[in-house]
């Protein structure tokens, strides 16, 4: 079914003047009139009787409550009975039902368990004169209540919504383009076996993280190190870890309005991480001559007045890359650097990934020595690479040597590093 309908997301009009004329429509249908008889009343909202309050919320809040409200009309179970549900079209015609889109406005009808009244949940979704993405819910009630019972409610509301949201406790992208909301992906992750060789004080200091933010405290890292030595892998075991417990939150953006926007949504999950790879491609350098306005706004998110209890993990190739502000405490706890294998993390590494008849000193040595001239500088990543490829080249070929693999140690480096530093300027956090 094709839904037509002004308040979808990244339509640039407001609702239209038919919205109020709509809602008081919807809500003679359902049965909930109100009546008014004319008075200018200037009354006090704690203390007298309303029927209908809006609320600003988050477009996080928005999406979670509307799947949530959907799914109680799909259930028709408690807490909530959701008996009806549906939208308004360009010109404010009532539509009941709809092909159900969490980023779009709806309403839905029905009741609260315990509570004998009835209620209409309306969410809307728009950009206003300057562009400004505004999100809302606006709840109205048959029989009158006080303005703080609405706000009770929708606390309750949020309550249910959230602590049965398929996202909290997962791995999640969050996409807002040029105010444009986008959705919400969940990341799955693949079935990884694969061992990462930390040093000492890098397993105390990701340990430290780990039970920081299990704890409730936030905590800020910044993983640095050449592409391979192993960040996005420990973000991948820190995700492992934390979930279902903590929710990890990827940043999908255009402009620093849109990261603002998402950074400040989502504080609303009780202990949120933020992940951001390869944050100095994000967010520019002041070194480097490219300062950007994204990146003042990210640190000034972090280090101003009001004490943030989202927490952030993010990596970088290159921290003289990343401004020297962010390395200020209270931008970062901690920058954990991450460094070529040694000669032991190399038989380690090989012990895991390479055949068991390839785990002898002439390999490792071939990975200690020089070449081209240098010591070599091997990676976890470059280990693995080369166990695919010994594999492969070996089913080729039933003659495969010793000296075949010394061989291709030496060829694999050259390529392997040549196309990393090709590729180093890659930019997004992948799980698989």
């Amino acid at each position: 079914m094709l839904r037509k309908n002004n308040l979808k997301t990244g339509s640039p009009e407001q609702p239209s003047e038919y919205d109020i004329e709509a809602f008081d429509k919807i809500k003679e249908m359902l049965g909930l009139e109100e009546t008014y008889d004319g008075e200018d009343l200037d009354i006090d909202n704690d203390i007298y009787d309303s029927r209908s309050c809006t609320f600003p919320i988050s477009f996080i809040e928005f999406a979670i409550i509307n799947k949530y409200l959907y799914s109680m009309y799909r259930k028709s179970v408690p807490p909530i009975s959701v008996t009806s549900y549906g939208y308004t079209d360009d010109v404010g015609r009532i539509n009941h039902g709809g092909s159900f889109n969490a980023n779009d406005g709806w309403w839905f009808g029905g009741k609260f368990d315990n509570d004998d009244n009835d209620y209409i949940i309306s969410t809307k979704i728009f950009l206003d004169n300057t562009k400004e993405l505004i999100t809302e819910i606006h709840i109205s009630v048959k029989e009158g209540v006080t303005a703080d019972a609405l706000g009770n409610k929708l606390k309750e509301l949020k309550k249910l919504a959230f602590n049965n949201s398929e996202y909290c406790g997962k791995c999640i992208k969050v996409k807002l383009k040029e105010g444009r909301f986008r959705g919400i992906e969940i990341i799955e992750f693949k079935k990884d076996d694969s061992k990462l060789i930390l040093s000492d004080v890098q397993r105390k200091y990701i340990d430290h993280f780990v039970n920081r933010v299990k704890r409730g405290s936030s905590a800020r890292y910044l993983l640095n190190g050449a592409p391979g030595t192993g960040k996005t892998q420990s973000i991948r075991d820190i995700i492992k870890v934390l979930t279902p417990q903590v929710t990890f939150i990827i940043p999908d953006f255009t402009t620093c309005d849109d990261l603002s926007v998402i950074l400040e949504a989502c504080e609303i999950f009780e202990r949120g991480v933020i992940i951001m790879d390869d944050i100095d491609l994000y967010l520019g350098s002041r070194d480097n001559g490219s300062y950007t306005k994204l990146l003042g706004e990210f640190l000034s998110f972090f280090d101003g007045v009001k004490k943030r209890k989202i927490s952030l993990l993010a990596s970088t190739n290159d921290k003289g890359l990343v401004d020297k502000a962010a390395e200020r405490p209270g931008r970062f706890n901690m920058t954990l650097d991450y460094t070529f294998l040694t000669p032991e993390q190399i038989e380690k590494v090989c012990q895991i990934h390479l055949p068991v008849k390839y785990h002898i000193k002439e390999v490792y040595a071939a990975l200690n020595d020089r070449i081209n001239g240098k010591k070599a500088d091997i990676t976890g990543a470059f280990i693995a690479n080369l166990a695919d490829n010994i594999k492969e080249m070996s089913e080729d070929d039933p003659n495969w040597s010793l000296e075949d693999t010394i061989s291709l140690i030496t060829e694999s480096y050259k390529g392997f590093y040549s196309s990393q530093n090709l590729v180093g300027n890659s930019m997004g956090f992948k799980i698989g």
